[in-house]
């Protein structure tokens, strides 16, 4: 269950994603990513953030966390709540835009691809989370995206 909901997390924090190129020495510099939101709040990766965790994190999800849907009706607003819970969110957050950032500095063709559910799997490019299978193995769902960096 824990790789299915990581799975679920993972398509859709990639999900519609833009890779380009940009500076992150801001959002690098400082370790709370909160910090970065409320020091830059109208930047792209402020959009980014508020806009992933309205895709992730569902109203009935959040209700069933939380009690309530606070943390959306903040976000909705363009701020950047400092809960514990949104603070892990955004440093999720932080980490996808600079993998994006830092796959478009390497080829500004750079791509995300993905496997779908029934290809077979390959040890080259895969991990299995159900450990070492004999036969044909089939490819379920994913639990993180790759990247086409050049011709590899």
């Amino acid at each position: 269950k824990k790789y299915a909901f990581e799975s679920y997390i993972v398509r859709r924090m990639f999900h519609g994603i833009k890779l380009n190129p940009c500076d992150v020495t801001e959002l690098m510099s400082s370790d709370d990513p909160l910090d970065a939101l409320t020091a830059f709040p109208d930047s792209a990766f402020s959009k980014f953030c508020g806009h992933k965790y309205l895709s992730v994190v569902h109203p009935s999800m959040e209700a069933s966390f939380f009690g309530n849907l606070d943390t959306r009706g903040l976000v909705l607003l363009g701020k950047h709540p400092r809960t514990m819970f949104y603070r892990i969110f955004a440093s999720m957050a932080k980490w996808v835009w600079v993998l994006g950032s830092f796959a478009a500095s390497l080829d500004s063709k750079a791509k995300i691809f993905v496997v779908r559910r029934g290809a077979r799997f390959s040890g080259v490019y895969m991990e299995s989370v159900v450990g070492d299978e004999q036969g044909d193995s089939r490819v379920e769902f994913i639990t993180m995206p790759g990247f086409k960096i050049g011709d590899s």
